[in-house]
């Protein structure tokens, strides 16, 4: 692998044979051809714009401020998020700096700053004054060691792939940061379209298989931008009847373990399941529950087995059904064991097929076939050429 930092790409283009990258490295012009490109570079990605890609959502309606300040010893608050009808608060206390300094940062939205202009600079005046509204308290720090403004500005891109051109990540969308949450997103875009890649690189499957990375991962993407409006919609509602209905779901509702569990994977991406046929298991197009397995070799977890990102076929039974398969040249590994532990969706499948990317491709309750076994990886593996 040829890893070249500090390289700035000023050109992305494509013909019928390759996708073409023109960039600059150490003075260097340098262009670099490849069966295909993915733009991962960020909500300013450069890639979608030179392949012709657009984006539709809606411009900001608010703008916050994060700001890291220095310190003469760490912030009493610590790790904190709180609002009020003033606005609100996360603080994120991040160690010393180079000079020695302790650095917190605070991600503020105020009441009344939240619609000053993105341009405008962030000052340690406008940064005192929020926090004394919201916190109710003075805190004191030496200065700005950076600070910046950040907005709700909301857009997709109308195609993830354009040719020998794809796109992954904030590359494909952006939104309000909401606490990290895209980043959960974005590494499972990066999940989906490289396994995909490297069965079409590798000869495994044909170029359509491509396509199918949008066709899972964009009604992901749209979810959470919904699920992001909604987020905001709520937490930066600062008028008494907002701060009322915040603190009684804080309270009453969040803790109700349903809830709570619903939250979590929403914000993890995992409650919108992949298209998967009429008729298929209820389990396919899901994610893999991270199970164990006990083997001949000892007790393996599933997600030790996906490690070397090749599809994973499942004996349930653990009769080694499936030993005489064969699989010759296929990113694909075989192993036959009885689950440790089962949930309920799983505990009368007898056979589980499962993508490099931890999700489902197929489950079956009937006993062990091996050519049923056979026609579904003819179908993710060498039916798709």
């Amino acid at each position: 692998m040829d890893v070249r930092h500090g390289a700035l790409v000023e050109r992305v283009t494509q013909d019928g044979e390759a996708a073409i990258v023109t960039a600059v490295h150490g003075g260097d012009r340098l262009e670099l051809m490849a069966r295909y490109v993915v733009g991962a570079d960020g909500g300013r990605s450069l890639v979608p714009r030179q392949a012709g890609i657009g984006f539709e959502g809606h411009d900001a309606t608010f703008t916050g401020i994060v700001a890291d300040l220095r310190m003469d010893g760490l912030w009493s608050g610590g790790r904190l998020m709180t609002d009020n009808e003033h606005g609100w608060i996360t603080s994120f206390p991040f160690g010393q700096d180079a000079d020695g300094a302790s650095v917190t940062r605070f991600n503020i939205v105020h009441a009344r700053r939240r619609h000053a202009p993105q341009s405008e600079t962030v000052t340690e005046e406008e940064v005192r004054g929020c926090l004394r509204d919201i916190l109710q308290q003075d805190v004191e720090f030496d200065g700005l060691r950076w600070a910046s403004r950040f907005t709700d500005a909301l857009r997709i891109a109308t195609a993830f792939r354009n040719g020998r051109i794809l796109l992954v990540g904030e590359s494909a969308r952006i939104h309000y940061p909401a606490s990290g949450v895209g980043m959960n997103f974005c590494i499972q875009d990066v999940f989906n379209l490289g396994w995909k890649l490297a069965a079409v690189i590798n000869g495994h499957a044909g170029d359509d298989l491509l396509d199918t990375y949008e066709q899972e991962r964009r009604p992901v993407a749209e979810e959470l931008l919904r699920s992001v409006e909604a987020q905001c919609a709520v937490q930066f509602n600062f008028t008494p009847e907002g701060v009322a209905f915040k603190r009684m779901f804080q309270e009453h509702l969040l803790p109700l373990p349903e809830v709570n569990r619903r939250i979590a994977l929403e914000l993890n991406g995992l409650t919108q399941p992949y298209p998967s046929l009429r008729g298929s298991h209820l389990l396919t197009g899901h994610r893999a529950p991270d199970l164990e397995l006990v083997t001949p070799d000892g007790i393996r977890r599933v997600g030790e087995l996906l490690r070397d990102q090749r599809f994973l076929l499942i004996d349930c039974t653990g009769d080694n059904s499936y030993a005489d398969l064969d699989i010759t040249g296929l990113p694909l590994r075989v192993v036959s064991g009885v689950l440790v532990v089962t949930t309920p969706e799983l505990r009368a499948v007898r056979s589980l097929l499962i993508r490099p990317d931890a999700y489902v491709a197929w489950a079956d309750e009937d006993p062990p076939d091996p050519q049923n076994a056979a026609d579904q990886i003819k179908h993710w593996i060498r039916g798709r050429r």
